[in-house]
Protein backbone atom coordinates (compact mmCIF):
# COMPACT_ATOMS: atom_id res chain seq x y z
CA UNK A 1 0.00 0.00 0.00
CA UNK A 2 1.60 3.43 -1.21
CA UNK A 3 0.59 6.55 0.80
CA UNK A 4 0.47 9.42 -0.76
CA UNK A 5 0.57 13.15 0.33
CA UNK A 6 -1.04 15.59 -1.74
CA UNK A 7 1.62 18.66 -0.43
CA UNK A 8 4.56 16.67 -1.12
CA UNK A 9 3.11 15.55 -4.58
CA UNK A 10 2.28 19.32 -5.50
CA UNK A 11 5.81 20.51 -4.51
CA UNK A 12 7.05 17.04 -6.73
CA UNK A 13 5.30 18.48 -9.45
CA UNK A 14 5.70 22.25 -9.21
CA UNK A 15 9.49 21.30 -9.17
CA UNK A 16 9.02 19.37 -12.05
CA UNK A 17 7.57 21.77 -14.14
CA UNK A 18 10.26 24.40 -13.41
CA UNK A 19 12.53 22.21 -15.03
CA UNK A 20 10.63 21.20 -17.91
CA UNK A 21 9.96 24.37 -18.50
CA UNK A 22 13.37 25.59 -18.29
CA UNK A 23 14.75 22.89 -20.49
CA UNK A 24 12.01 23.64 -23.02
CA UNK A 25 14.10 27.54 -22.81
CA UNK A 26 17.39 25.30 -23.02
CA UNK A 27 15.95 23.82 -27.01
CA UNK A 28 14.00 27.07 -28.60
CA UNK A 29 16.43 29.66 -27.05
CA UNK A 30 13.79 31.46 -25.02
CA UNK A 31 14.43 32.82 -22.17
CA UNK A 32 11.12 33.09 -19.74
CA UNK A 33 10.55 35.54 -16.65
CA UNK A 34 10.81 33.89 -13.43
CA UNK A 35 7.38 35.24 -12.56
CA UNK A 36 5.72 33.84 -15.39
CA UNK A 37 7.91 30.57 -14.90
CA UNK A 38 6.57 30.32 -11.48
CA UNK A 39 2.92 30.68 -12.81
CA UNK A 40 3.51 28.06 -15.31
CA UNK A 41 4.52 25.63 -12.81
CA UNK A 42 1.59 26.22 -10.71
CA UNK A 43 -0.87 25.76 -13.26
CA UNK A 44 1.16 21.97 -14.20
CA UNK A 45 1.15 21.54 -10.25
CA UNK A 46 -2.04 21.97 -8.90
CA UNK A 47 -3.96 19.74 -11.56
CA UNK A 48 -1.61 17.11 -11.49
CA UNK A 49 -2.19 17.06 -8.06
CA UNK A 50 -6.23 16.87 -8.12
CA UNK A 51 -6.15 14.26 -11.36
CA UNK A 52 -4.00 12.14 -9.48
CA UNK A 53 -6.90 10.80 -6.60
CA UNK A 54 -9.92 10.61 -9.01
CA UNK A 55 -10.72 7.72 -11.70
CA UNK A 56 -10.67 9.47 -15.10
CA UNK A 57 -10.92 7.82 -18.69
CA UNK A 58 -7.93 7.96 -20.75
CA UNK A 59 -9.37 9.81 -23.28
CA UNK A 60 -10.35 12.27 -20.50
CA UNK A 61 -7.02 12.51 -19.24
CA UNK A 62 -5.08 12.56 -22.28
CA UNK A 63 -7.56 15.72 -22.68
CA UNK A 64 -6.86 17.47 -19.76
CA UNK A 65 -3.15 16.59 -19.89
CA UNK A 66 -2.62 18.38 -23.45
CA UNK A 67 -5.06 21.58 -21.96
CA UNK A 68 -2.44 21.63 -18.90
CA UNK A 69 0.55 21.83 -21.61
CA UNK A 70 -1.19 24.42 -23.42
CA UNK A 71 -1.82 26.60 -20.52
CA UNK A 72 1.48 26.02 -19.23
CA UNK A 73 3.54 26.55 -22.50
CA UNK A 74 1.57 29.81 -23.04
CA UNK A 75 2.26 31.24 -19.69
CA UNK A 76 5.94 30.29 -19.79
CA UNK A 77 6.40 31.61 -23.77
CA UNK A 78 3.82 33.43 -24.75
CA UNK A 79 1.96 33.59 -28.30
CA UNK A 80 4.21 34.50 -31.31
CA UNK A 81 2.09 32.93 -34.19
CA UNK A 82 0.80 29.34 -34.41
CA UNK A 83 4.61 27.65 -35.65
CA UNK A 84 6.47 28.88 -32.98
CA UNK A 85 3.65 27.76 -30.81
CA UNK A 86 3.78 24.40 -32.10
CA UNK A 87 7.20 24.28 -32.01
CA UNK A 88 7.42 25.06 -28.27
CA UNK A 89 4.56 22.58 -27.89
CA UNK A 90 6.51 19.80 -29.37
CA UNK A 91 9.72 20.11 -27.74
CA UNK A 92 8.31 20.43 -24.43
CA UNK A 93 6.86 16.77 -25.10
CA UNK A 94 9.82 15.55 -26.22
CA UNK A 95 11.96 17.19 -23.12
CA UNK A 96 9.36 15.85 -21.07
CA UNK A 97 9.80 12.46 -22.08
CA UNK A 98 13.20 12.26 -22.82
CA UNK A 99 13.25 13.51 -18.54
CA UNK A 100 10.77 10.71 -17.69
CA UNK A 101 13.40 8.00 -20.02
CA UNK A 102 16.52 9.75 -17.39
CA UNK A 103 14.97 9.12 -14.27
CA UNK A 104 13.63 5.44 -14.94
CA UNK A 105 17.28 4.75 -16.22
CA UNK A 106 18.16 5.96 -12.84
CA UNK A 107 15.90 4.34 -10.58
CA UNK A 108 15.06 0.95 -12.90
CA UNK A 109 14.99 -0.81 -9.48
CA UNK A 110 12.15 1.25 -8.25
CA UNK A 111 8.62 1.37 -8.90
CA UNK A 112 6.60 3.27 -10.73
CA UNK A 113 2.68 4.04 -11.89
CA UNK A 114 0.33 5.41 -14.27
CA UNK A 115 -2.20 7.58 -12.82
CA UNK A 116 -4.81 9.45 -15.62
CA UNK A 117 -1.86 9.19 -17.89
CA UNK A 118 0.61 10.75 -15.30
CA UNK A 119 4.10 8.30 -14.41
CA UNK A 120 4.23 8.62 -10.73
CA UNK A 121 7.69 7.27 -9.02
CA UNK A 122 7.36 5.43 -5.91
CA UNK A 123 10.76 7.41 -4.83
CA UNK A 124 11.98 9.80 -1.52
CA UNK A 125 11.35 13.17 -2.70
CA UNK A 126 15.20 13.58 -2.29
CA UNK A 127 15.48 11.12 -5.08
CA UNK A 128 13.26 11.95 -7.28
CA UNK A 129 14.74 16.08 -7.16
CA UNK A 130 18.24 13.83 -7.71
CA UNK A 131 16.86 12.54 -10.93
CA UNK A 132 14.96 15.67 -11.65
CA UNK A 133 18.47 18.15 -11.71
CA UNK A 134 20.54 15.12 -13.03
CA UNK A 135 18.01 14.80 -16.52
CA UNK A 136 17.71 18.44 -16.58
CA UNK A 137 22.01 18.42 -17.13
CA UNK A 138 21.30 15.65 -19.42
CA UNK A 139 19.02 17.69 -21.49
CA UNK A 140 21.43 20.69 -20.85
CA UNK A 141 24.52 19.03 -22.54
CA UNK A 142 22.56 17.98 -25.41
CA UNK A 143 20.84 20.99 -26.55
CA UNK A 144 24.30 22.69 -26.30
CA UNK A 145 26.09 19.65 -28.63
CA UNK A 146 22.68 20.47 -30.61
CA UNK A 147 23.67 24.45 -30.93
CA UNK A 148 27.30 23.76 -31.53
CA UNK A 149 27.13 21.47 -34.54
CA UNK A 150 24.32 24.13 -36.24
CA UNK A 151 27.01 26.83 -35.64
CA UNK A 152 29.32 24.20 -37.81
CA UNK A 153 26.70 23.87 -40.28
CA UNK A 154 25.13 27.46 -40.25
CA UNK A 155 26.65 30.43 -42.83
CA UNK A 156 27.46 33.09 -40.71
CA UNK A 157 28.15 36.51 -41.91
CA UNK A 158 29.17 39.85 -40.42
CA UNK A 159 27.09 42.97 -42.38
CA UNK A 160 27.79 46.87 -42.04
CA UNK A 161 24.98 48.91 -42.79
CA UNK A 162 24.84 52.75 -43.35
CA UNK A 163 22.65 55.45 -43.70
CA UNK A 164 23.71 59.22 -43.24
CA UNK A 165 25.70 60.06 -39.99
CA UNK A 166 24.44 56.46 -38.59
CA UNK A 167 26.24 53.01 -39.35
CA UNK A 168 25.20 49.25 -37.25
CA UNK A 169 27.19 46.04 -37.60
CA UNK A 170 25.61 43.04 -36.36
CA UNK A 171 25.77 39.48 -37.18
CA UNK A 172 23.23 37.75 -40.09
CA UNK A 173 22.81 34.01 -41.51
CA UNK A 174 22.44 33.38 -44.68
CA UNK A 175 18.94 32.30 -44.95
CA UNK A 176 18.20 30.55 -48.75
CA UNK A 177 14.43 30.62 -47.46
CA UNK A 178 14.50 34.59 -47.92
CA UNK A 179 14.10 35.49 -51.69
CA UNK A 180 12.10 38.55 -50.50
CA UNK A 181 12.43 41.46 -52.75
CA UNK A 182 11.21 44.88 -52.46
CA UNK A 183 8.84 45.27 -55.78
CA UNK A 184 9.39 48.34 -56.86
CA UNK A 185 13.05 48.06 -57.38
CA UNK A 186 13.38 44.55 -57.49
CA UNK A 187 16.49 44.72 -54.77
CA UNK A 188 16.75 41.95 -52.13
CA UNK A 189 15.24 42.26 -48.46
CA UNK A 190 17.67 41.62 -45.80
CA UNK A 191 15.58 41.13 -42.64
CA UNK A 192 16.86 42.63 -39.24
CA UNK A 193 16.00 42.94 -35.55
CA UNK A 194 14.02 45.88 -34.56
CA UNK A 195 16.25 47.51 -32.53
CA UNK A 196 19.05 47.27 -35.52
CA UNK A 197 17.05 48.99 -37.80
CA UNK A 198 15.87 51.86 -35.15
CA UNK A 199 19.47 52.35 -34.94
CA UNK A 200 20.41 52.64 -38.34
CA UNK A 201 17.17 55.07 -39.08
CA UNK A 202 18.16 57.18 -35.65
CA UNK A 203 17.71 60.93 -36.31
CA UNK A 204 17.37 60.46 -39.96
CA UNK A 205 14.75 60.25 -42.77
CA UNK A 206 14.79 57.78 -45.10
CA UNK A 207 12.39 57.02 -47.95
CA UNK A 208 10.34 53.84 -46.05
CA UNK A 209 8.47 51.25 -48.32
CA UNK A 210 5.90 48.73 -47.45
CA UNK A 211 7.60 45.54 -48.33
CA UNK A 212 4.63 43.06 -48.55
CA UNK A 213 5.78 39.08 -47.88
CA UNK A 214 3.98 35.70 -47.14
CA UNK A 215 4.59 32.92 -44.94
CA UNK A 216 2.48 29.84 -43.57
CA UNK A 217 1.61 31.13 -40.86
CA UNK A 218 0.77 34.83 -42.45
CA UNK A 219 -0.47 34.82 -46.24
CA UNK A 220 -0.35 38.19 -46.18
CA UNK A 221 1.72 41.02 -44.35
CA UNK A 222 3.87 43.61 -45.11
CA UNK A 223 7.35 45.09 -43.33
CA UNK A 224 8.49 48.32 -43.55
CA UNK A 225 11.92 48.84 -45.15
CA UNK A 226 14.26 51.50 -46.90
CA UNK A 227 17.61 51.08 -48.70
CA UNK A 228 20.29 51.86 -47.06
CA UNK A 229 23.23 54.08 -48.22
CA UNK A 230 25.92 51.15 -48.53
CA UNK A 231 26.05 47.56 -47.00
CA UNK A 232 29.29 45.60 -46.34
CA UNK A 233 29.03 41.64 -46.13
CA UNK A 234 32.23 40.33 -44.36
CA UNK A 235 31.24 35.92 -45.07
CA UNK A 236 33.08 33.46 -42.71
CA UNK A 237 35.38 32.89 -45.55
CA UNK A 238 36.87 36.34 -44.93
CA UNK A 239 35.47 37.73 -48.06
CA UNK A 240 33.93 40.98 -48.25
CA UNK A 241 31.17 42.00 -50.58
CA UNK A 242 29.30 45.03 -51.23
CA UNK A 243 25.62 45.06 -52.25
CA UNK A 244 22.68 46.62 -52.87
CA UNK A 245 19.56 45.75 -50.83
CA UNK A 246 16.24 46.80 -49.00
CA UNK A 247 16.72 46.63 -45.17
CA UNK A 248 13.16 45.66 -43.06
CA UNK A 249 12.51 44.83 -39.84
CA UNK A 250 10.78 42.21 -37.61
CA UNK A 251 10.11 41.57 -34.47
CA UNK A 252 10.13 38.20 -33.99
CA UNK A 253 13.70 37.23 -32.83
CA UNK A 254 16.19 35.24 -35.32
CA UNK A 255 18.32 33.17 -33.45
CA UNK A 256 20.43 33.32 -30.22
CA UNK A 257 23.58 33.97 -32.47
CA UNK A 258 22.00 36.45 -35.02
CA UNK A 259 20.63 39.68 -35.43
CA UNK A 260 19.57 39.59 -39.20
CA UNK A 261 18.74 37.02 -42.36
CA UNK A 262 20.72 37.72 -45.69
CA UNK A 263 19.40 36.80 -48.83
CA UNK A 264 21.16 35.07 -51.26
CA UNK A 265 19.94 37.07 -53.52
CA UNK A 266 22.47 39.63 -51.69
CA UNK A 267 25.10 37.43 -52.52
CA UNK A 268 24.29 36.77 -56.09
CA UNK A 269 24.38 40.63 -57.05
CA UNK A 270 28.07 40.83 -55.02
CA UNK A 271 30.31 43.57 -56.00
CA UNK A 272 33.47 42.86 -54.23
CA UNK A 273 35.57 45.54 -52.79
CA UNK A 274 38.30 44.62 -55.06
CA UNK A 275 36.28 44.62 -58.28
CA UNK A 276 34.87 48.33 -57.56
CA UNK A 277 38.69 49.04 -57.28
Amino acid sequence: MITVYADVLFAVNFFMDLLLIKMTSLFIHKKTKKIRTAFAAVIGGLPATFIFFVNLSFFTSAVINIAISTAMIFTAFGFENKKAFARTFVIFYVVTFLCGGVIFLLFINGKAFISNGSVYFDESVRMLIFGAVAAYYVVKTLSALIKKIRRQYASYAVVSMYLGKNSVSFTAITDTGNVLTEPLSGLPVCIVQKKIFDKLIKNETPLLRLIPYKTIDKPCGAMLGFKPERTVINDSEGKKIECECFVAATNIKISSEADGLISPLMISRENTAEERI
